[in-house]
Order: C-alpha cells, then structure tokens, then sequence
C-alpha cells in the first residue's frame, strides 16, 4: 500500500520571527485573571493549503508583516473588550475585579469580542487577518492563529476557508 500525499502547510513561528507584543488584560469574572495584569504574547500562524503554480502555498513574507501590523497596534496597551470599555472622550473606563479604572483612550486597545483570552485575541488576530492578505492566488484551505501567554499555554483560533 503506497502512501498519499494528505495536504501542506506552513507554519510562522511567532517566537523566532518577532510576532510578539506586551500588553495587559483582565478576565472579567475569573478568581485570579479578572485582575488586571500582563504578558508577553507570541502569536503563531498555520496555513494549509494546496501549492500554487509556484508551489508555495502562500507568500511566508506577506502573511507575516500582515501579522506584524495587527500585532503592532496592541503593543504596550491595556486590551479590552468592547463590552468593558466606556469611552468617554479622551479617557476609557473600565471595571476590573479590583473595581473602576480611567485611562488615557491612547493607551487602551478595544477589541471587537467579548473577553480578553487569548482564544478570543486570536479569534481577532484573524479576523483582521483575513480582511488584510490576499488569498486570490492561493489555494488555502485553512488558517490557525495562536497566541499565546506564557509558558507554552496559547489560544487557537481556527477558520476554514471555502
């Protein structure tokens, strides 16, 4: 019985290509992650695919700056999720297990989910992702973002691409 080839993939290591951004979060209603602290975040990327004509199955370079621009705009910012931050004109409140904090807006990064774990800042890694790179000359089939907060314990996120 002959082996078949079951499909490629590439993989961008965010450790080794500098994906990583510092930042601090909370975890609303969590007994310790609901107080507001930080990490060091490493994001990771898998794609797979089919090979194009030129047998990549899609741009290394390409899929990592995109990555390094969405990684770049949470770097030394407190991350919120939308449903805790109260805008109010140049200052952002939020409350955290250990109650109501103001910030400057320009020091907040709010993402566009409900919490802040790393399953769901992935989840936002790609979803901006997606918005940014070109698939049209590849044939992807699916995308993996990790991030992960320290210690080799990371989040997933994981879309399939029709």
């Amino acid at each position: 019985m002959g082996a078949r080839n079951c499909g490629f993939s590439v993989e961008i290591d965010g450790a080794e290509t500098g994906l990583c951004f510092s930042a601090a979060h909370f975890i609303n209603g969590h007994p310790t992650c609901g107080r507001l602290h930080g990490h060091n975040f490493v994001t990771n990327v898998r794609i797979k695919g089919k090979p194009n004509k030129l047998g990549i199955v899609i741009d290394f370079l390409s899929a990592e700056e995109s990555v390094r621009r969405i990684v770049k705009e949470m770097d030394h910012k407190i991350l919120l999720a939308r449903r805790h931050a109260r805008i109010r004109g140049s200052v952002v409140e939020f409350e955290t297990t250990d109650g109501l904090m103001h910030i400057p807006r320009k020091g907040a990064f709010v993402v566009d989910k409900d919490e802040t774990t790393s399953e769901l800042l992935a989840s936002h890694i790609l979803d901006k992702l997606l918005n940014e790179i070109g698939l049209e000359e590849y044939q992807v089939e699916e995308i993996q973002v990790g991030v992960s907060e320290s210690g080799g314990r990371s989040g997933w996120a994981i879309r399939t691409i029709s």
